[in-house]
């Protein structure tokens, strides 16, 4: 295997800098399309987030930008380049917890702040530097000393503005910061991109056996695991006392290894796990993302809720209940009444099985949940009877829902019984 022996700058960036102007957003994907070409052209190899997807659209039947999994996974590659360069803008900051040049108290979760930590991890590890690349923001917005202290030494890399002086002073920068690298100091910097996705996927099944189990496209990401996985690959590059030249091949071989292990494991999916990610993929739907992730796991739930042979009613409830839940989101969101259908089934079988006298709230979920499904399957396709059961359990709702805490969804049961009986009125008319 030919090894590249070019200075490794992983760059991280913000996709949606912009929560209103989608061309805004595609101007700025495009700007870190063109810069990573440039840094290619001054002998630099970039490793970024479309190379991460090309890793992992093997291991996936969905596009690998709606996988939670490619977050995790972020977090580990910056261990394999020489530079960690974020470009900086008020959106990225906002995504590693600053606002306005200040600490937030929370940061919301994803794949800007996942490569963020496994940059400052790698820096701290001696594996790469951080050369953060300023885009965008007044300096006051910045708080780019708290970033890295390579500031000091190389100066602050500014492209804000698109004038070429500032390339041209922002890639002089560049060069003398990577001119002095000793690429085969960082001893993961010749393992190859593909071959350490790879890797990680094979190890999550051994580590964690429930993945072996449950398809990579629904995998929800973990925040912790990736380092994990450093600690890992460190033990078995050091047991085989792996160089920079065979580190790939030492790889390669324990894929091999983990899945001889992966074979010899006997694996049972509970309803819990089923209902955990269910649960997840359904929270990682925010606007147009996650749809794809979201179907894939429902599909994967469908399918696999027959095979589960426990006793643990609460389980089933709940996995059947989550699993109805996500199809009625679906058809909802693609106004497709076989989502519907499917959501009624799945609500009915947890409907069955759930008890009004020992969990309440969860019963009363669920009665509304299937009225709501049927409403809609009965609007989507023009079934006056699918109509006339959603009213039946709406009018249920409105007769058991008394106590002070369920005013609310008394008042929703009620306004939903008048909208319906109007529907069929004039449907009848």
């Amino acid at each position: 295997m030919d090894l590249d022996e070019r200075p490794r700058v992983f760059i991280s960036y913000r996709h949606f800098e912009s929560q209103t102007d989608p061309a805004f957003n595609l101007a700025h994907r495009e700007w870190v399309s063109n810069f990573a070409r440039e840094l290619e052209g001054f002998g630099i190899r970039p490793i970024w987030d479309v190379h991460i997807r090309e890793c992992l659209s093997k291991h996936s039947s969905i596009d690998p930008f709606e996988l939670p999994l490619c977050a995790e996974v972020s977090r580990a590659f910056p261990a394999i380049c020489h530079v960690f360069m974020p470009v900086v803008t008020p959106a990225y900051l906002e995504r590693v917890g600053f606002i306005s040049g200040e600490h937030t108290k929370s940061v919301p979760y994803g794949v800007v702040f996942e490569e963020w930590q496994g940059g400052l991890h790698a820096d701290q590890l001696g594996l790469s530097i951080v050369l953060p690349i300023i885009r965008a923001g007044r300096s006051q917005q910045l708080p780019v000393t708290y970033f890295s202290s390579s500031f000091l030494n190389y100066g602050l890399i500014d492209v804000r503005g698109d004038q070429r002086d500032n390339y041209s002073r922002a890639f002089d920068l560049i060069r003398k910061a990577t001119s002095t690298i000793d690429v085969r100091r960082n001893p993961y910097s010749g393992i190859e991109p593909s071959i350490w996705c790879d890797t990680y996927v094979e190890w999550a099944r051994v580590e964690y056996p429930v993945r072996s189990r449950i398809p990579v496209d629904c995998w929800w990401f973990n925040t912790g695991y990736a380092n994990d996985f450093l600690g890992a690959a460190s033990e078995v590059l050091r047991a085989a006392q792996a160089t920079w030249h065979d580190a790939n091949h030492v790889l390669l071989a324990w894929q091999q290894v983990l899945r001889e292990q992966q074979a010899k494991h006997v694996v049972s999916l509970t309803y819990s796990d089923i209902a955990e990610h269910v649960a997840t993929a359904l929270c990682a739907v925010n606007g147009d993302q996650g749809w794809s992730h979201l179907a894939r796991t429902a599909d994967f739930a469908q399918s696999t809720l027959g095979t589960i042979s426990n006793a643990d009613q609460a389980g089933f409830v709940g996995a059947y209940h989550a699993t109805a839940l996500a199809l009625l989101r679906l058809g909802e969101r693609f106004a497709d009444p076989k989502f519907l259908a499917e959501a009624i089934e799945f609500f009915t079988k947890a409907l069955a099985k759930a008890s009004l006298g020992d969990n309440r709230p969860g019963w009363l979920k669920i009665r509304r949940n299937l009225s709501s499904a049927l409403a809609a399957l009965g609007r989507r396709t023009g079934n006056a009877q699918a109509l006339k059961e959603a009213l039946e359990g709406y009018e249920v709702i409105l007769k058991v829902a008394h106590m002070t805490q369920e005013k609310e969804l008394r008042a929703e049961a009620g306004e939903a019984i008048t909208n319906i009986r109007a529907e069929l009125d004039q449907s009848a008319a």
